[in-house]
């Protein structure tokens, strides 16, 4: 699948969208939007790597430690992972020859499915904004997601049969699998 990639010469990383996340305005407590960057992680590029070598310890996570190895697998041309690409939306806005792992918000793994549609094999919002009352940043896992859906026309993933993540997949605009409750579909109208 062809990728139509926004490239600023000063970005190593290639810059796909830029979708509207949640920041929390501590002194009004209320969040407003504000732009984040979603970025092809460069599985040949040390840099990248470096950076999510960092998001692997995410906190009460296994999925960054699990895109991590898949984006090592990409790189190190594992046959079934040839065409595979890792994902970050971030905070950071510039500067992308070297990707902060500070900033970034979010990862996703996604591989080939059907013509022209994603099969997303994990996706994880740092654990940071998941679990504290009220976190800095909403709606990370939700700009993955609309920029994902930029460049494709369909996208499955299956997953855990938790609330927590079927709602997710609904307020996405994701559909159940009939034959098998832990899958979710989108397909673009």
């Amino acid at each position: 699948m062809e990728v139509n990639y926004q490239v600023s010469p000063s970005f190593n990383a290639r810059l796909i969208s830029k979708p509207q996340i949640g920041m929390l305005q501590t002194a009004k407590g209320i969040y407003e939007e504000v732009d984040a960057a979603f970025v092809k992680i460069d599985p040949n590029y040390a840099p990248d790597v470096e950076a999510l070598s960092d998001i692997k310890y995410w906190e009460n996570d296994k999925f960054g430690w699990n895109i991590y190895i898949a984006l090592c697998n990409i790189r190190d041309g594992i046959k079934s992972y040839k065409s595979n690409s890792v994902y970050a939306l971030t905070s950071q806005m510039d500067s992308f020859e070297k990707l902060d792992s500070d900033k970034i918000l979010g990862i996703v793994h996604v591989s080939p499915f059907e013509k022209d549609g994603l099969l997303i094999e994990n996706i994880q919002t740092k654990p940071d904004f998941i679990y504290k009352p009220q976190p800095l940043y909403m709606g990370i896992g939700s700009g993955i997601m609309d920029s994902l859906k930029e460049f494709c026309r369909m996208i499955k993933s299956h997953s855990s049969k938790e609330k927590s993540v079927r709602n997710f997949y609904i307020k996405n605009n994701f559909l159940e699998s009939v034959s098998n409750p832990n899958d979710f579909i989108w397909v673009k109208n």
